[in-house]
């Protein structure tokens, strides 16, 4: 198959029609994301789990629902003369099979698995005159009891291994697993990632460059000007919250995360072009060497990890508490259209002192337009 879907024979269609064919995809391009040697690829589309953990409960019921009736039409079990799945047919029944199922999609992988285990011992334990294995019918007959229907029907309901398995979504590669843990342990296996960690080791060829690079921004901490005061006084001043007297290193507010992972690419003999959507495109820059780099993610995860004192001003963080009440007057005054000290509701004379020069510098800078203007129409 060719990257952008078609076959050999379409191609040499395409060919005898004269048709032009499209670009193909991922070879001979001089642009290539962070992990690969090929353009940058759409947003990846989120998963149907991840769309069902933003769901409603309402939302999933309606959506199970939906999904049990394409199962019933399907009939599992065809071929066989249980016809367990009939009685679901009912609408108020299938709605207690439902909302079991809803609350199944709420566990785990390796939960799930278990209570099959659990219902195979089950089932091996008391089968039929013809050794055939039957399983009670799993619901929730909460909505039932609520709305008054009678859900006796269901106590005794009992399905087969086939009926079963498509109610709780269990399919053949997945069965196969759980029957292979029921004959050895008993116990539903992990996945095999579990308890593994991911993060990138010391002996990794990406960790020198990458070490090398915080080590350097470890060395740019601008000063802290409330730290810096308070060394100068000797601690004489009242301490308040927005005074600092942590040890972490401050960059300036223009290196941010992504200024830094640009510079630190840039050291690696790349040049990073963000996009409109939030990507970023790497290219090798000519002439120098590449060295092995992480992408944006890895290293915003070693930063966070490693490096949890080097952090990034934000804008008027470091200002002691007289300077912001300084830098704040204004927003003292009760009337802020009167400033004459006599009748001004303010809270200090300081204020009344200096909107008075303020209202003085006015007073002379009017003067001094009227000179000029009586001067130009002389």
């Amino acid at each position: 198959m060719l990257p952008w879907g078609g076959g050999e024979r379409e191609k040499e269609k395409k060919k005898r029609d004269g048709s032009p064919l499209p670009p193909r995809v991922g070879k001979k391009n001089t642009r290539m994301s962070t992990t690969c040697n090929r353009a940058p690829s759409r947003k990846r589309a989120p998963s149907r789990r991840r769309k069902q953990e933003k769901m409603s409960d309402q939302d999933l019921f309606m959506e199970e629902d939906q999904d049990l009736l394409l199962v019933i039409e399907k009939d599992p079990c065809s071929g066989k003369s249980c016809n367990c799945l009939y009685m679901l047919r009912d609408s108020a029944l299938r709605g207690a099979v439902s909302l079991y199922r809803v609350g199944i999609k709420k566990k785990s992988k390796e939960d799930v698995d278990q209570l099959m285990i659990e219902w195979y011992r089950y089932a091996k334990a008391y089968p039929d005159k013809r050794d055939k294995l039957w399983y009670f019918l799993p619901y929730d007959a909460t909505n039932l009891l609520a709305t008054g229907v009678d859900p006796s029907p269901l106590y005794d309901a009992k399905v087969c291994s086939d009926a079963l398995h498509a109610l709780m979504r269990v399919g053949t590669t997945r069965k196969s697993a759980i029957l292979r843990s029921y004959n050895t342990t008993g116990v539903a296996k992990s996945h095999g990632n579990k308890g593994k960690s991911t993060a990138i080791k010391e002996d990794d060829p990406r960790m020198g460059p990458i070490r090398e690079h915080f080590n350097e921004l470890l060395k740019l901490g601008e000063d802290r000007p409330t730290r810096l005061i308070s060394a100068k006084v000797d601690g004489t001043m009242q301490r308040v919250t927005r005074d600092n007297e942590d040890d972490s290193v401050y960059l300036p507010k223009s290196d941010g995360f992504r200024p830094c992972y640009y510079r630190y690419m840039s050291d690696c003999g790349y040049k990073c072009e963000p996009q409109n959507n939030g990507t970023v495109t790497v290219m090798p820059i000519e002439g120098d060497n590449q060295l092995p780099h992480v992408v944006l993610q890895t290293y915003y995860n070693i930063w966070q990890r490693d490096y949890p004192k080097l952090k990034v001003s934000k804008l008027a963080e470091d200002i002691c508490d007289l300077c912001t009440k300084f830098a704040n007057r204004h927003a003292f005054l009760a009337n802020h259209k009167t400033f004459s000290s006599g009748d001004a509701n303010i809270n200090c004379e300081e204020d009344a002192d200096l909107f008075i020069i303020i209202e003085e510098i006015k007073l002379e800078s009017k003067l001094d337009d009227d000179e000029e203007r009586d001067g130009n129409k002389k």
